[in-house]
């Protein structure tokens, strides 16, 4: 495109002073003519010599002369002219051919510039549906690596879960003596060791069958820091640390005026460095059969929220 504005700028400067040269050129005879006109007579005046009063006319054979002369020298004259405007004409012809050829160079160029364009934009077209299948390929490499990713975490979960260690606590009837006592079992299960962080237990008679809170004095249970796999279950007792029950407490409790609560946690960590929680409560509930057996009877149930009866 460059060399294109560079063709034309040259044709027209080229073309510029062959026009001015040729409008110059056709100007300039018609000034010698007319100057010729004017001057013959003064030439003539000065080439003849002064003429007395007594010289005789002129002939007309001197006139006839002087007319021809002056008709070859208009014929002449009309010659010059016209050749001078037939080489105008080869000018403007030059001209004319110059721009009817920077015309074809032009649509060349503009051809070859049009055919460049639909390539490139064929090329960028072709580039955009490549571009949108590897963007859809990537999403789906994505979409892929992440349903990967998922089904790897829940396999650990699984392994995690079927190899992680788990503490329970399960508990016997409650007998009731001179002294509050209550026997439980600790038991492990697992494949892998535990490490105990934490324990409390307590044991409390209230007149509600609502928990009460582990702000009362606590027990720990009785546990090493380390439980490896094949840890034997462990009986334990809990005691209440409070002054011995009157023969009416333990009435009260038999017929099931007041309530006995058992109450407690455990924490601990596995392996994989994940903590986890055993939380029980229990309230001992009466069933009262001595109507028809003459004796009471009662059991361990769990009380609280979902939350204080939890293993995690």
């Amino acid at each position: 495109m460059k060399t294109l504005c560079t063709t034309t700028v040259f044709i027209l400067a080229l073309s510029i002073p062959c026009v001015s040269y040729a409008q110059e050129k056709q100007k300039t005879p018609k000034q010698n003519h007319a100057g010729q006109s004017r001057s013959e007579p003064e030439k003539k005046q000065q080439a003849e010599p002064p003429q007395t009063k007594d010289a005789a006319p002129p002939t007309s054979q001197q006139a006839d002369t002087a007319e021809k002369k002056n008709e070859a020298t208009h014929h002449e004259d009309d010659l010059e002219i016209q050749r001078r405007l037939v080489q105008f004409t080869k000018y403007l012809v030059v001209v004319g051919f110059l721009q009817f050829f920077a015309l074809i160079v032009q649509a060349i160029v503009f051809g070859f510039t049009l055919r460049v364009i639909n390539r490139q934009a064929m090329y960028m077209e072709e580039h955009a549906r490549l571009f949108m299948r590897l963007a859809e390929e990537t999403k789906n490499i994505a979409l892929a690596a992440q349903s990967s990713a998922e089904a790897a975490k829940s396999n650990t979960e699984i392994i995690i879960s079927k190899e992680r260690p788990r503490i329970s606590i399960s508990t016997f009837p409650l007998e009731l003596e001179n002294t509050l006592r209550i026997k439980y079992q600790v038991s492990f299960y697992g494949s892998t060791v535990a490490f105990l962080a934490d324990s409390s237990i307590v044991v409390s008679v209230t007149n509600s069958i609502t928990p009460p809170s582990l702000e009362s004095p606590l027990d720990l249970v009785d546990l090493p820091l380390t439980i490896s796999p094949g840890f034997a279950p462990s009986e334990q007792t809990a005691q209440l640390y409070r002054d011995p029950l009157s023969q009416s407490e333990f009435d009260d409790i038999r017929d099931g005026k007041i309530f006995v609560h058992f109450k407690g946690f455990i924490q601990y960590k596995d392996v994989f460095e994940r903590e986890h929680w055993t939380r029980f409560s229990y309230v001992w509930k009466i069933f009262d059969l001595r109507g028809l057996y003459g004796v009471v009877s009662g059991y361990w149930m769990e009380t609280g929220s979902p939350e204080d009866n939890s293993e995690t």
